[in-house]
């Protein structure tokens, strides 16, 4: 039986130790190999950005935002998923990330479960699992 998802190349930057922390233990469990940054800034330069599948995105980051990173992600690599995953839940908040790249844009809190739903669906379009 074929695999339900390819295994992703991850990007998560999120300032919380925690949070950043159990997203990356629950999405490498899943078989996806993880990066976990606490700033834009520690973001790997172009080069090395063209071996990621899927990065997910806090907005309120210190230093760079998240919608300045994702808009340098996409511009850097115009094919990778951007899921956004913040405490901003306005209409505008949610606009301004789609404007900015994202691709899909959660709210926090939200499950493990939902967040590893979001990366197999747009995983899928990224890289589909082989016969």
């Amino acid at each position: 039986m074929a695999p339900l998802h390819a295994p992703l190349n991850l990007l998560i930057v999120e300032d919380n130790d925690d949070l950043r922390d159990s997203l990356a233990d629950a999405l490498g469990t899943r078989g996806h190999h993880v990066v976990a940054l606490d700033c834009a800034e520690a973001v790997p330069e172009q080069a090395e950005l063209t071996r990621l599948d899927l990065a997910i995105v806090d907005l309120n980051l210190p230093g760079e935002d998240g919608l300045a990173l994702a808009q340098r992600l996409r511009e850097a690599q115009p094919g990778l998923g951007i899921i956004m995953l913040t405490a901003r839940a306005q209409s505008s908040d949610k606009v301004a990330g789609y404007e900015h790249g994202a691709d899909i844009y959660l709210t926090k809190p939200v499950s493990l479960q939902e967040l590893a739903g979001a990366v197999q669906a747009l995983g899928r379009r990224l890289k589909p699992a082989g016969p």
